[in-house]
C-alpha cells in the first residue's frame, strides 16, 4: 500500500494570479472602514498573510498602532465580503499546469490536498472558485488563523490528521509555493518544499530560501506529479 501523502498548496503566484484585484479590493475595504482613500504602495504582498499586510497598510496610512488591530479585523471582514460579492466577475489567471496537476492528484487515493495560504479562509476559497478548483480543497492553514506565516502549516496538519490517523510524518508532507515565505514556513514542519517560479521570485531567491526543488512551472514535463505521488527517492 503506498504511503499517504499530504500536498499543501499556496494560492497566489502558485495556483493563480489576480493581477492586482486583491490590492484594489483591500483598498476599497480600508476606505469603507476608515472613510477615506488609502495607499497600498510600498507594502509587499507576496507570500505574506492578509493580517500582516493589512496591519502594514494601516500603519502606513496613519492609523495609530493601538487601533490597528481593531481596524484590521473590520477591514478583513469587509475584504472577504467584497470577494464574496465580486468573485464571479474577477478576471483571474490560472497558472500553467495547475488545473491538470490538481485534477490528477485528486484522483490518487493516497494523496490528500490542502492549502497553506496567507489569504483569510473565505477569500482563499473565493479565489479558487474563480478557477473552478475550490472543490478539491477542503481545509488547510489560512491567514485568518495567524498573522505569522510560519504557523500556518501547523494548522493545516492539525486539520488534516483525521485523514491519516495518528498524524503526518515529515516524509509525507509536501508544500508547493512561489515565495521564500512559503519555503520557510514549510521548513517549520520539516516538509519537502517545491518552489515554483511563477510568482515574483526567481530561482536563485527560492534556492537561497532553502527550497528542496525549484521548478519553472507545474506543467507535466516538470515531473512534479510523479514526485508528489511516489515521494522522494
Amino acid at each position: 500500500m503506498p504511503e499517504e501523502r499530504l500536498v499543501l498548496f499556496d494560492i497566489d503566484g502558485t495556483i493563480l494570479l489576480t493581477h492586482g484585484a486583491g490590492r484594489k479590493m483591500l483598498g476599497r475595504a480600508f476606505k469603507s472602514v476608515i472613510g477615506k482613500p488609502i495607499s497600498v504602495d510600498g507594502v509587499p504582498f507576496s507570500g505574506r498573510t492578509d493580517p500582516s499586510i493589512a496591519t502594514d497598510i494601516a500603519l502606513k496610512n496613519g492609523v495609530p498602532e493601538g487601533e490597528a488591530t481593531e481596524i484590521v479585523g473590520e477591514v478583513l471582514n469587509r475584504y472577504a465580503a467584497l470577494w464574496s460579492e465580486s468573485w464571479p466577475t474577477i478576471d483571474v489567471e490560472i497558472l500553467p499546469g495547475v488545473a491538470l496537476l490538481v485534477e490528477q492528484l485528486a484522483q490518487v487515493e493516497h494523496v490528500h490536498l490542502a492549502l497553506v495560504t496567507g489569504n483569510v479562509r473565505n477569500v482563499a476559497f473565493h479565489k479558487l472558485q474563480c478557477v473552478g478548483l475550490d472543490h478539491h480543497f477542503s481545509d488547510g492553514g489560512f491567514g485568518s488563523d495567524a498573522a505569522d506565516r510560519n504557523k500556518l502549516p501547523g494548522f493545516a496538519l492539525e486539520r488534516t490528521t483525521a485523514a491519516n490517523g495518528p498524524g503526518w510524518r515529515p516524509s509525507q508532507i509536501f508544500v508547493i509555493g512561489d515565495t521564500p515565505h512559503d519555503v520557510r514556513c514549510a521548513v517549520e514542519v520539516d516538509a519537502y518544499t517545491v518552489a515554483v517560479c511563477t510568482g515574483y521570485f526567481d530561482r536563485p531567491e527560492l534556492e537561497s530560501a532553502g527550497a528542496d526543488l525549484v521548478l519553472d512551472n507545474l506543467l507535466p514535463e516538470s515531473g512534479v506529479l510523479d514526485l508528489l505521488v511516489n515521494g522522494v527517492d
